[in-house]
């Protein structure tokens, strides 16, 4: 298996919940990272790639997709105490912490990859209605 789609579960609903009231608390979700939340919600199978976000909110590229998202998730993973990996090209992946990869879509482009949010995670944002049902 990828270690970049493994989907088990990395916390459970109620860490996922707790930590992100730790990240809430110390240093905010802004509107626009809820607003980032909610478009991977809605996304088929809740699956999105960072050039599809940054298409969605007119980023300059993926890129600044990677870091919005990436900064959330090393918020939220911070909060978990939990460190994504290792992975084979030694660098972290924040996202990890909120998604895995979706290893059948195609990859294009860069940006391209696309990350399925965690069930669990899924689970508090409806819990919490962060979301709007799809």
């Amino acid at each position: 298996m990828n270690p970049y789609s493994d989907p088990t579960p990395i916390a459970t609903v109620e860490q996922f919940k707790a930590a992100l009231l730790k990240v809430r608390d110390q240093v905010g979700v802004s509107q626009e990272e809820r607003m980032i939340l909610q478009a991977q919600y809605q996304a088929p199978n809740h699956t999105i790639s960072p050039a599809q976000l940054a298409k969605q909110f007119n980023f300059k590229s993926h890129r600044v997709a990677n870091i919005k998202y990436g900064t959330l998730a090393h918020n939220i993973a911070d909060a978990l105490n939990y460190k994504p990996g290792p992975f084979p090209d030694k660098k972290d992946h924040w996202w990890f912490t909120l998604s895995f990869w979706n290893d059948d879509s195609a990859q294009t482009e860069k940006g391209e990859d696309q990350w399925v949010m965690r069930p669990e995670f899924v689970r508090v944002l409806e819990e919490w209605k962060w979301v709007k049902p799809i």
